[in-house]
């Protein structure tokens, strides 16, 4: 649905905003936990078991959820969305610079040892160290693309280090297509670098009035700046996302498609010609 117009959210739709990590995703959650009531948002998961929630909560408490953000690897068999909620639900999420990604993975880890890859890092650590652990390596390799195809044979979360690789994995070629092919469907896709014009792209997607500011929540006491990074770290890091750059590139070009049909539907508010909802509107009906 990305790309074709307005989403309008059903009394049976779920709303899930695939939040993967370090793409800006705690300034997307305030702005959307604003557009819905207490009761019907999933209550914050545990980042290292995000399922428990379903497993806690009673069913009437989970019969009135509309929106989960999180970090869940989503599909049949995951314990959480699919099996208790719904396997379609209105799926957003936002990309990222592969390599900004991983720099800003690596200094959250640094100076938050609460952070569970921290465990993989001395204080003194620079970057390549970081990433020459193998369970660093597991993880942060394509974890955009993974992500977003979500669980499926040959895709799965990464492996304990020393663990045998799963025969059946993926090939890269086909990582690649799938994550494309289900960007396409979901409902929204944003890139963090262009986080403006993303909130307002989601704003309008959804029909909802833009928030009056969009706060930079969780972020690096300062900026990225990727560029101060050694070259063979570069290196490693571009190695282990080719498929995630590809991604990240399809996402612009989604976003891209948007922005000028956004910004013709808000020039015709704005001369008054634009207060109907426009005809691309697509309803979600609930199911019976």
């Amino acid at each position: 649905m990305a790309g074709e117009g307005q989403v309008v959210l059903g009394p049976g739709d779920v709303l899930f905003f695939l939040h993967i990590p370090k793409t800006g995703g705690v300034t997307l959650t305030r702005i959307l936990d604003e557009r819905f009531s207490p009761e019907e948002v999933l209550p914050t998961p545990d980042p290292n078991n995000p399922a428990a929630k379903f497993r806690e909560l009673p069913p009437s408490r989970l019969a009135k959820i509309r929106l989960v953000r999180g970090h869940y690897w989503f599909g049949p068999g995951d314990g959480a969305i699919h099996d208790f909620l719904s396997p379609d639900p209105v799926t957003i999420t936002v990309i990222r610079d592969p390599v900004d990604r991983v720099v800003s993975t690596f200094r959250h880890a640094l100076r938050d040892r609460r952070n569970w890859l921290s465990k993989y890092l001395d204080e003194d650590d620079d970057l390549e160290t970081f990433l020459a652990h193998p369970v660093v390596e597991n993880h942060v390799r394509d974890l955009q693309a993974r992500l977003v195809v979500g669980l499926a044979p040959g895709n799965r979360p990464p492996a304990p280090a020393g663990a045998a690789k799963d025969p059946e994995s993926m090939s890269a070629e086909e990582l690649l297509e799938r994550a494309k092919s289900r960007l396409d469907g979901f409902a929204f896709v944003g890139v963090t670098s262009r986080l403006d014009e993303s909130v307002a792209s989601l704003m309008r997607t959804f029909g909802w009035p833009p928030p009056d500011d969009v706060p930079k929540l969780n972020a690096a006491p300062r900026s990225v700046a990727s560029q101060e990074i050694s070259e063979r770290a570069r290196h490693r890091i571009e190695e282990l996302n080719q498929v995630d750059a590809a991604v990240y590139e399809h996402a612009n070009r989604l976003l891209d498609a948007r922005l000028p049909q956004l910004a013709a539907e808000s020039g015709a508010a704005a001369d008054g010609t634009g207060s109907s909802p426009p005809p691309s509107v697509v309803a979600r009906e609930a199911a019976a």
